[in-house]
């Protein structure tokens, strides 16, 4: 039996019983799946997230003690002592 489409999409001559009705949203499953994969790849990410944040820190720090001994091997050249 071939199927006859109505206006709305569902089948003219077919029993009540094979027309399926119209999906307007999600299931619960389907969402349910969405936020365990958004899970999966947070849970991956966040490790590598603070790994380059500490990365980041260290940077910051081995940047500062490099202007600090330029400043203080500037301050030597002027005045031929360190700092007390």
């Amino acid at each position: 039996m071939e199927c006859i489409v109505n206006k709305k999409g569902g089948c003219v001559n077919q029993p009540p019983f094979l027309i399926k009705p119209m999906s307007k949203g999600f299931t619960l499953i389907e969402i349910l799946v969405t936020i365990a994969i958004i899970a999966i790849l947070a849970a991956i990410a966040l490790p590598t997230f603070s790994a380059y944040k500490v990365k980041s820190y260290n940077g910051a720090a081995l940047s500062d003690l490099k202007n600090l001994q330029i400043i203080l091997e500037s301050h030597y050249a002027d005045v031929y002592e360190y700092p007390h």
